[in-house]
C-alpha cells in the first residue's frame, strides 16, 4: 500500500481561488477511501456510485463541506497539466456512475490527467501528480494542522466501498 504525506497544507481562507485553475477535491480525507472530485474554474465534477455531479458551483460544495464540518483538502494542479473546462466536461459526458471492476472515482481524473493505467488510487495519483511538479499547493477546510497522511488502503478497499454504496440504494 503506497503512502502519500500532505505537508504545508493552508486552511481555505478564501474560496475565491477555487473560481481560477484545477483542483482536486478529497472529501472526508478520514475516510478509507475518501471520496475524490475534480473542480476547473469554479466547476465541480464528481463520478459517485449512482450518478455523476458535473458543473457544479464549487460555492455551493464549499457550503456543503462547512455545512457537515467535512474534513477536505484542496489540491491545487500546476496551469502546466492545461486541463480545460472543456476538457473537464468532455471527459466526464463518456461516465455515468462508478461500476465494480470498470470505474472509480479517479477514473475520469486519471483519463483527463492522462496518467498511467497502473494508477488506481489516490495516493498512486498524488504521488505521481508530485513526481511531475502538477502540485502547486494545498488547502483544507476542517481539517487540523498542516500536515496529514492519507489512510492506506488498498484497491479492493475501494471495490467493497463502490458495492456498498450502490448495494446501499436498492
Amino acid at each position: 500500500m503506497l503512502e502519500f504525506k500532505f505537508s504545508e497544507i493552508n486552511p481555505l481562507d478564501e474560496t475565491e481561488i477555487l473560481l481560477k485553475g484545477t483542483f482536486l477535491w478529497i472529501w472526508n480525507v478520514y475516510s478509507v477511501p475518501p471520496h475524490v472530485g475534480l473542480s476547473s474554474m469554479g466547476k465541480y465534477f464528481s463520478l459517485k456510485a449512482n450518478r455523476k455531479e458535473c458543473g457544479l458551483d464549487t460555492s455551493s460544495c464549499v457550503e456543503f463541506i462547512n455545512q457537515r464540518l467535512m474534513p477536505t483538502i484542496f489540491v491545487q494542479v500546476s496551469p502546466r497539466m492545461q486541463l480545460t473546462l472543456s476538457d473537464v466536461q468532455s471527459v466526464f459526458d463518456n461516465y455515468f456512475s462508478m461500476e465494480l471492476n470498470q470505474s472509480t472515482c479517479l477514473s475520469p481524473i486519471s483519463e483527463l490527467m492522462k496518467v498511467p493505467a497502473d494508477v488506481r488510487q489516490l495516493a498512486q495519483l498524488l504521488t505521481y501528480l508530485k513526481s511531475n511538479n502538477y502540485l502547486e499547493a494545498f488547502f483544507s477546510l476542517n481539517l487540523r494542522g498542516s500536515v496529514f497522511d492519507l489512510p492506506k488502503y488498498d484497491f479492493n478497499d475501494i471495490q467493497n466501498h463502490i458495492f456498498e454504496l450502490k448495494n446501499a440504494r436498492r
